[in-house]
């Protein structure tokens, strides 16, 4: 990522071709770990860049002129780019299309030559054509294959515990998409995989011998690498992902107004500097409070930080530097730290992205370095005003809390599991695989449940314990076939899942969930099952 940066950023310099921070930045958000990714990303990120500037040279003939007209079109383009953000098949393409339509509209204000707007369009297409080509081409010669990547991914998740998915080297989604490409038997080593690593964690934090069955489950799922068993059939084939449309017009309404009232807001200050707020708007729109606020504490960190740097440079390092070469090693050296950032764990990766974007930005203005502070201070403000924007407009239209989020999760897992006990059968590892994205998912949200009002969130020990124990089920439930469990017995299981599955706040105050027959679960799991059943306290 970083050689790729520099090689972009050098030659851009070098002939003189205008926004080489955005060339380099794009070579940063179109890397992955595998080729084929890294290939699909640019290809995608291409695609949406060629259709929108055609799309704005379009509209430029119709609204250049009449910002009445303008100012609805760019509205209206937002909604249907977060609307879409919300899908999973087209939503990155249409998202990064209307991206660049509205940001290419508001450069109207600025640049009102039809001329000069359009050979600045161009240059656009140019840069993203260079950097889209580079990224595929590297990554070819030097990078890795998508099969490499899940193999060493299967090694780190047998060494990462599972209760604690933010401290993994790759996610269990980002497995899971691969295992996708890779066919079937792919997808059986990885719920195994997960099998054995939970069941390995769990039985290790186990003061006595209760965990020496999982122990045991995990040595017979070892082997069994070797020699996968037939797929038993999916019991959860029918969950779905049913889209909220509701929900997604309500994200879409307020990222689209907390976008249009910073544009409006520069616009009538007459301060087109500040356009890196509407950017600010959409990239760290996300689904719930917490998540959005979290983002945007690793946006501006980053942008503070990236900052500082180009503001260091600028002042006191420009001035020394003699020719090309002591900038691109300066260049390669930042570059590397912050990637380094964007590669680490997912609570922290867009901070190392923001960083050097905001790098970018201030020490490659137009064609080249500079010694002008004007724009950096202009793009930091603009990043400040979108975070303020977005942040109250979350805040208080529409709030969906992290919270709820982690309770429709966890509902969705227990129902998941519930149907597991019933078929008496071995889970299918599509379930499996469900089940280990839903853990790790609750993990990453009972983190980012913190940057919400402490009226919405749970007592963070709670949180962890609840999470544990719900792990813990998860274990215990997936064995349960292996466990020889009476039919009664399996019933009454289904049942206590049944009843974790509600929503705590709707139960009787009263109801005591009836205890198992004595000897029929282990005991951990009768545990895990009580710790989930406690009402949760709520900070005021």
């Amino acid at each position: 990522m970083t050689a790729c940066a520099t090689v972009v950023a050098t030659a851009f310099l070098v002939f003189r071709v205008p926004l080489p921070a955005y060339g380099a930045y794009v070579v940063l958000m179109a890397s992955q770990r595998d080729m084929s990714t890294s290939a699909t990303q640019s290809a995608g990120a291409f695609v949406a860049g060629l259709v929108s500037i055609a799309a704005s040279l379009l509209l430029y003939m119709l609204d250049i002129g009449e910002p009445a007209l303008r100012i609805p079109l760019m509205a209206l383009v937002m909604f249907l780019a977060m609307f879409a953000s919300r899908t999973e098949r087209i939503g990155p393409v249409v998202f990064l299309a209307g991206f660049l339509l509205v940001v290419t509209q508001t450069l109207v204000d600025q640049i009102p030559d039809a001329e000069a707007l359009t050979h600045l369009l161009l240059w656009l297409l140019l840069i993203l054509g260079v950097a889209c080509a580079l990224v595929p081409l590297v990554e070819y010669v030097f990078g890795r294959s998508a099969s490499a990547v899940f193999e060493e991914g299967l090694d780190a998740a047998l060494r990462s515990p599972p209760i604690e998915p933010a401290r993994a080297d790759i996610s269990v989604r980002e497995l899971a998409a691969l295992a996708s490409r890779l066919g079937e038997d792919a997808g059986t080593r990885l719920s195994t995989t997960w099998n054995i690593a939970t069941c390995t964690t769990v039985a290790r934090r186990m003061p006595d011998s209760t965990g020496a069955h999982l122990l045991a489950r995990a040595e017979a799922l070892r082997s069994s690498l070797r020699h996968p068993a037939p797929v038993t059939t999916s019991v959860a084939a029918n969950e779905g992902t049913s889209f909220d449309h509701v929900g997604g017009i309500r994200f879409a309404l307020k990222a689209t107004l907390a976008a249009m009232t910073c544009y409006v807001l520069y616009s009538a200050l007459d301060w087109s500097g500040l356009r890196t707020s509407i950017i600010t708007c959409f990239f760290v729109a996300l689904a719930s409070t917490g998540e959005t606020v979290h983002k945007l504490g690793l946006r501006l960190s980053g942008a503070a930080v990236g900052g500082f740097i180009a503001g260091v440079t600028i002042v006191f390092l420009f001035p020394v530097m003699d020719d090309i070469g002591s900038f691109i090693v300066l260049f390669f050296l930042v570059t590397l730290g912050c990637t380094w950032i964007a590669t680490a764990g997912p609570l922290v990766a867009y901070a190392g992205l923001q960083t050097a974007f905001a790098f970018f930005l201030g020490v490659l203005q137009d064609t080249g370095p500079t010694d002008d502070l004007t724009v950096l201070r202009d793009r930091l403000v603009g990043i400040l005003l979108g975070n303020i924007s977005m942040s109250v407009v979350f805040a208080t239209l529409w709030p969906v809390s992290t919270q709820g989020n982690l309770e429709r999760i966890a509902s969705r897992l227990l129902r998941r599991l519930r149907h597991v006990v019933a078929s008496a059968m071995p889970a299918h590892p599509a379930d499996v695989i469900r089940t280990g994205v839903d853990l790790e998912d609750m993990g990453r949200l009972a983190v980012i449940a913190s940057f919400e009002p402490a009226r919405d969130t749970i007592a963070p020990t709670q949180q962890q314990d609840r999470l544990h124990a719900l792990t813990r089920v998860a274990a215990w439930t997936l064995a349960v076939p292996d466990l020889a469990v009476r039919r009664d017995d399996r019933e009454w299981l289904c049942s206590a899942l049944g009843w974790l599955e509600g929503d705590a706040d709707d139960r009787m105050g009263t109801y005591v969930f009836p205890a198992p027959r004595p000897g029929a679960f282990p005991a951990d799991l009768v545990a895990a099952i009580a710790t989930l059943d406690a009402r949760p306290v709520r900070v005021s």
